[in-house]
């Protein structure tokens, strides 16, 4: 049963963080590096706008929301990431920004109200492998039907060990959890 257990988080990671979904969306959601790495990089920041620039360039999702208010030298990464999502030639129209949030539960339950007022029921969503996985099954429990993008992990990274770690933490607690 133990193993079980202990192997059931893994397996969803793996799973669900490899898989691209190639169909054409409404809306991509990118949340801040903070949300699921417990620390604020500008890297990773960039990083996500890249490939959410990618996805809008070839016609798979049709507008952006960028999620987090996590300040880094007094902006939240939402404003930062759409900043650098402009000068990357994506127009400000087609942008939504959550920057109120400061937790990753907030940023779930702010960007879903967010989704729900725009009438989007599916969403791409642009992360790393092993964060996919519970940002999945959280919105989800917010009726939002998740596809995914994991974002390619730079060869030069070291394996995200300390991160996985915690987002097998992460999963257990939300089946163990009663509903919130």
């Amino acid at each position: 049963i133990c193993i079980c257990i202990f192997s059931f988080p893994f397996s969803m990671m793996y799973c669900l963080g490899q898989t691209t979904n190639l169909q054409q969306t409404e809306m991509a959601v990118i949340p801040g590096s903070t949300i699921s790495s417990d620390k604020t990089s500008l890297q990773e920041i960039k990083q996500r706008v890249k490939m959410a620039h990618q996805l809008f360039t070839k016609g798979r999702v049709k507008k952006l929301c960028f999620a987090s208010g996590e300040q880094i030298e007094g902006k939240p990464e939402a404003i930062i990431m759409k900043e650098f999502a402009v000068e990357l030639g994506i127009p400000a129209n087609v942008i939504l920004v959550e920057d109120q949030s400061e937790d990753f539960r907030k940023t779930i339950k702010m960007t879903s109200q967010i989704l729900t007022g725009q009438k989007i029921s599916t969403i791409l969503l642009v992360n790393h492998f092993e964060s996919i996985a519970r940002t999945r099954l959280y919105y989800e429990r917010e009726g939002i039907h998740v596809l995914t993008a994991p974002l390619p992990r730079p060869e030069e990274k070291d394996f995200p060990l300390k991160s996985i770690q915690n987002e097998v933490q992460e999963i257990l607690k939300f089946f163990f959890r009663p509903l919130e």
